[in-house]
């Protein structure tokens, strides 16, 4: 641990921000005297040390003044939009800094596209997405039709679906939901994940006139899944994100879905925004998911959980603690047809 620490120290090239936390977890333990190294190099250093010692340093607060010297080195530039999105958590104590700079950068893409973009710039254009850089959202916008163009396309086809998820995600709103539609029908197919990020993006944050016809699609395209896959994570998530609108929807997907993995799944989803009713459905009819079910009812009765759920967690509130329950067969009778036959719950708009 300690020789880790001293070698990045002695070569701030070597923080890796990107795929763990572990360097800044030994950074925060490191001395003050050590954090004046990183401070060094964060403002004299090469550009491959100064950037992810700036990146470190922003992670670790405080380092405002560091953050917009290193934004403001043309020299810099690529290797910021590469790694920018290591700032996560802490990016709202810097956006009135990044976010003109990430503008400015992908501003600077000459449009029509002629050749490809770059790495670095995809990179960008990501961040500015999972950092939700409203901002950039139209930019992203243009060079994603840009990019639709069918010489581009044809040369480069990804380039055009990346950059309209990362519209989605850092400014889900009417245009780029008219956008979709338009590029894809009223009905997208989910074979691509970066289509299926940007319905989930406006699903989860858009305006109700946004995320109305997102929800419901994430909701039928769950549905229609036979197995636990990504795409299966990313319709949960959007729907679990929006509170009880997307509550009736996991309900329903819960009540209708013949496959016992996506039922599952929308459950404990169901558990995080509306356990009431979860504890209904896991008791009711349990042998339609029983593990699902088992897990719901344990960390229902244990009020183990967050409020907002994720994939490693079920419930965040608890049924009554003193309630007993006894899980039985549900009657033959009391079942109601499962498929994509059934339309899903018209959306209350309650938000």
């Amino acid at each position: 641990m300690g020789n880790r620490l001293t070698r990045i120290l002695a070569d701030p090239a070597e923080i890796d921000l990107r795929y763990s936390d572990d360097d800044l977890r030994l950074l925060r333990r490191a001395s003050e005297s050590e954090r004046d190294r990183l401070r060094e190099v964060a403002r004299d250093g090469a550009p491959e040390s100064r950037v992810p010692a700036t990146l470190a340093l922003a992670r670790l607060g405080g380092a405002r003044e560091v953050l917009a010297a290193t934004l403001a080195d043309d020299a810099c530039t690529g290797l910021l939009a590469d790694g920018i999105g290591a700032l996560g958590e802490s990016y709202p104590e810097y956006a009135d800094v990044v976010a003109p700079w990430a503008v400015r950068v992908l501003g600077a893409i000459e449009l029509p596209l002629r050749d490809s973009v770059s790495l670095e710039l995809r990179g960008l254009a990501a961040a500015c997405g999972e950092l939700r850089i409203a901002d950039a959202g139209p930019v992203l916008l243009r060079i994603s039709r840009a990019a639709d163009e069918p010489a581009y396309r044809e040369a480069w086809p990804l380039d055009s679906v990346l950059f309209l998820a990362a519209a989605a995600k850092a400014w889900p709103v009417a245009e780029v939901s008219e956008e979709i539609t338009d590029r894809f029908g009223p009905n997208p197919d989910d074979s691509d994940s970066h289509v299926v990020e940007a319905i989930g993006a406006l699903a989860a944050r858009g305006e109700p006139e946004v995320a109305e016809w997102a929800l419901r699609w994430c909701a039928e395209k769950l549905l229609e899944s036979h197995d636990e896959n990504t795409h299966t994570f990313l319709f949960v998530e959007a729907l679990a994100a929006r509170g009880p609108d997307g509550a009736s929807l996991l309900g329903w997907v819960v009540d209708q879905s013949p496959f016992r993995a996506d039922a599952g799944v929308a459950l404990k989803a169901l558990a995080a925004v509306e356990p009431v009713e979860a504890h209904r459905y896991a008791v009711e009819e349990w042998l339609r998911f029983p593990s699902a079910a088992i897990e719901v009812l344990g960390e229902l009765y244990q009020g183990r959980g967050t409020r907002r759920w994720s994939r490693s967690s079920t419930a965040s509130r608890t049924v009554s603690p003193g309630r007993r329950v006894t899980a039985t067969r549900p009657s033959p009778g009391s079942t109601r047809p499962r498929g994509p036959g059934r339309s899903p719950p018209r959306w209350s708009h309650s938000d």
